[in-house]
């Protein structure tokens, strides 16, 4: 499920505050628990928990999250929120989706879509795999084919 999270109330861009690429600061420490880490990311997207409660909640029932139970997350009272509540959290604070669930333990397969690989990408990933290397090389040729003549149609109808 694609659900678009950009329309929250508050702006959750990087502070000036943070590193040149903003993401490097972010990035989950080893040492760190998925708590402590959840709540490094909130504060440093300057949110509260009602903030985030009230981001998610035109979301369906299973990625919601209240600010008591983000709460609980971030204490260390929930051992493995699920897959779902974890992926709304990485959107809400742009990023990716794998650092939270492997913080909680989950293993990541290539079928399953995350924030860094749209399921499209996904699903050609599942099927390039089953090619031959002489065919996923036509498979190549032809995707680069498509791509030069979209390339060549915006360019001639600019």
């Amino acid at each position: 499920m694609s659900t678009n999270l950009s329309t929250s109330t508050k702006n959750i861009s990087p502070s000036p505050e943070s590193s040149s690429n903003g993401e490097d600061d972010l990035q989950p420490r080893e040492d760190e628990a998925l708590g402590p880490y959840l709540r490094r990311v909130r504060i440093s997207r300057a949110l509260n928990l009602p903030d985030v409660a009230r981001a998610l909640i035109q979301l369906p029932k299973e990625m919601r999250i209240s600010h008591p139970y983000l709460s609980q997350v971030e204490l260390g009272q929930v051992a493995q929120p699920s897959r779902d509540r974890l992926v709304s959290l990485a959107n809400l604070y742009q990023i990716p989706s794998e650092w939270l669930l492997r913080k909680a333990g989950y293993t990541l397969t290539l079928d399953e879509p995350t924030s860094s690989t749209s399921g499209i990408v996904q699903q050609i990933l599942l099927r390039v795999e089953q090619l031959s290397p002489a065919d996923q090389n036509l498979f190549l040729t032809m995707l680069d084919a498509v791509v030069k003549q979209r390339r060549d149609e915006k360019h001639n109808g600019s």
